[in-house]
Order: structure tokens, then sequence, then C-alpha cells
């Protein structure tokens, strides 16, 4: 997880080469919400041609705006992408939720910040 900004300028969260958080709803106070753009996977079943049932991987490609508090995301995409589980989320929020100001927003020094806590921490896997 490194925190990166796009040839615009646009700050964004890379987890990997499929799946990032982006900064947006940019106005005059800073940015107002995240865009998530990944893949959901998860399992289906299908009957092979013996009539059984197989279990087999599918991935779909998701994009959806959230707040810092990472409310309304789905279960579903909660359980089918890694990044979106709770412990992820949580430590995400936590981080965020330190740099909102009073009207909701991270403003740029925020989001300077955010890419210290962000790209200074260590992952382990």
């Amino acid at each position: 997880m490194k925190m990166m900004r796009s040839k615009t300028g646009i700050p964004y969260i890379e987890f990997d080469d499929k799946n990032r958080l982006a900064f947006a709803q940019k106005g005059q106070r800073g940015y107002k919400s995240l865009v998530f753009s990944g893949i959901l996977v998860g399992p289906i079943r299908v009957k092979n041609g013996n009539g059984r049932n197989i279990e087999l991987v599918q991935t779909d490609k998701i994009s959806f705006f959230t707040s810092f508090g990472f409310d309304k995301v789905k279960r579903n995409h909660r359980k089918g992408n890694i990044f979106l589980g709770k412990e992820s989320t949580d430590l995400l929020t936590e981080i965020f939720m330190s740099k909102v100001d009073k009207f909701g927003y991270i403003s740029e020094e925020g989001i300077e910040k955010i890419a210290k806590d962000i790209n200074g921490l260590t992952i382990v896997s």
C-alpha cells in the first residue's frame, strides 16, 4: 500500500495493480469523499458436464464512492475484496478521520500528512 498522485495531481492510494482508492469531489476546502476502484473476487457455483456443482472463482470490476469512514460499503464488497475488509478500512478510517475538518473535508495539508502516515506503514503479510 502506497500513496501517490496521478498525472493530473489527484492523490490516491494504490493497494496493488488492480485496487485503488482515490480522493474525490475536490472543492475549495479540499477533498470530500473517496472512490474505490478494483476487483471483487467471490465463489460461484456452476454445474459441470456431469451434473455436479463445482465452485469457481469469479472476478468482477467494481467502482463506487464512499465516505472517509467507509460508510455504506456493501457487505459483498467487504467480503469480496481484502482491502475493503474491516481491518483495512478501520486502519484507513483512523488515518483519515484525524485529518477531516469540521466541514467534512480533507485539505491538501491533510493529504500530505496522510501520505506520510501511509507511506511510513510497514505492511506484514
